[in-house]
């Protein structure tokens, strides 16, 4: 399992954000103009109210786009889930953007998401919902994406790598996101045909 995963689901809780997934429908159709909302629910252990005057806070993010919430979690295969949007669970922050899609467009983004945001490379710090979020609001073409949202994150892993220098030890192990690039690169071998 990726990098502090344990403490992801002892913290959040996979039930209560995964309630109800189902398989991602890829042959979704959406064209024209379309409304896309980003949302970011804070984190019910850390204490927002105390880190964000300080320019901090932590968050889980998913994106809006069709009557379907998409986020990315940290389980075996794909990290991309999705669910019917809830009315019982309200955001801390909402952004409403709107793009223009052409037909088969949306299918085509969510399986690259599908693809390169694999469960197995999520790490809370590194490769999270937050980054899966600005990753899917960059191919959908809206934004901007809120940058405050990442500074928790990376303030830990600065954190983190300035204690490995120090002290020798590693607190969050490899980095995900190299992994995902190896991946990125690859690509299936061609095979010319033999005359």
């Amino acid at each position: 399992m990726s990098c502090f995963s344990g403490l992801w689901n002892c913290f959040w809780g996979q039930d209560r954000v995964r309630s109800d997934p189902e398989v991602i429908d890829w042959k979704c159709d959406l064209r024209g103009e379309v409304e896309v909302k980003l949302k970011l629910y804070a984190l019910l252990w850390l204490p927002n109210c105390v880190l964000e005057p300080l320019g901090y806070g932590g968050y889980h993010a998913e994106v809006e786009v069709g009557g379907r919430a998409y986020y990315y979690e940290c389980y075996e295969g794909t990290g991309v889930w999705s669910r019917a949007v809830s009315r019982h669970r309200k955001p801390t922050h909402t952004f409403v953007y709107k793009t223009r899609l052409r037909r088969g467009e949306f299918g085509k983004i969510l399986v690259g998401l599908n693809l390169e945001w694999r469960g197995d490379d999520y790490c809370i710090l590194r490769r999270n919902c937050i980054d899966f979020s600005a990753a899917f609001c960059q191919e959908l073409g809206v934004g901007p994406f809120p940058s405050w949202a990442f500074t928790l994150p990376q303030a830990l892993v600065e954190a983190a790598e300035a204690w490995k220098q120090r002290y020798g030890r590693d607190l969050i192990g490899p980095d995900p996101n190299a992994r995902a690039r190896r991946r990125r690169r690859w690509t299936p071998p061609t095979f010319e045909k033999a005359d």
